[in-house]
């Protein structure tokens, strides 16, 4: 019996050797094969393969990644509609992008309002920093490279120097004769009356105008004569303005 059970191992142990030197063989000729091949034949078989094999997908990506780090942008500051297709179209101007994609809440799926762009070359990315700001859906936005440490608290801090709370408005005064009045100051990103009825637009007396650059809020803030009809317009930060009820 134990001379029985000793030539199984041994062929068990045979057949291992066996199946290593075959791997072995394999590996070295499909080195070889591959490197005869062009590098867009390479990709298209890589690409075939990660569409049948999650987990080959996961590899390829992971593995870009670490050549692209370089070459990636945090974006952050963006509208809350903004998609991944906007995102991408707005920073295209930089060159040819690999990746991007809006950071969303994995519970709601509403946009976290950042995000990241990933460019196949660097000279793209230094395109876009020498920039400082792109133009994303109507809004300027922040960016920095991902390979920083990604500081939210500038973007918030940014958002909140931006958009003023206007109080005093006349009831007559529509959304568009406010940033008529505000345009004066500078760009302006977006803003609004406040309506108490959507449908019979019976305003508020209050809105809220956002600029594209903080310095252009602080100029609106420090003028002294801001009348609109024959109101004279109170206007501060957005973020100090407290509603009543609260």
């Amino acid at each position: 019996m134990e001379s029985e059970k000793g030539k199984g191992v041994a062929t068990n142990e045979s057949v291992d050797n066996e199946g290593r030197l075959w791997n072995s063989f394999m590996e070295k000729h499909l080195r070889s094969l591959t490197q005869t091949l062009h590098k867009k034949e390479i990709v298209d078989l890589l690409v075939k393969l990660g569409m049948s094999f999650p987990q080959i997908a996961k590899e390829i990506r992971v593995t870009a990644r670490q050549y692209l780090v370089d070459q990636r942008l945090v974006v952050y500051g963006l509208h809350e509609e903004t998609t991944t297709e906007t995102l991408c179209d707005a920073f295209s101007s930089y060159g040819e992008i690999v990746e991007g994609h809006v950071m969303t809440d994995s519970v709601t799926g509403e946009s976290r309002r950042f995000g990241f762009i990933t460019f196949k070359n660097i000279e793209s990315l230094q395109k876009a920093l020498e920039e400082g700001r792109t133009l994303v859906d109507g809004r300027l936005v922040l960016h920095q490279p991902a390979n920083e440490r990604f500081d939210g608290a500038v973007a918030t801090a940014d958002a909140e120097l931006r958009r003023l709370y206007v109080g005093n408005i006349p009831r007559d005064i529509t959304t568009k004769k406010l940033l008529d009045f505000f345009a004066k100051y500078g760009e302006i990103e977006e803003g609004s009356v406040m309506f108490d009825d959507q449908e019979t637009r019976i305003s508020k007396g209050y809105g809220f105008v956002t600029f594209k650059t903080s310095e252009d809020a602080t100029n609106a803030i420090n003028d002294p004569n801001k009348k609109l009809g024959t109101n004279r317009l109170k206007v501060k930060r957005a973020n100090k303005y407290k509603p009543k009820n609260l």
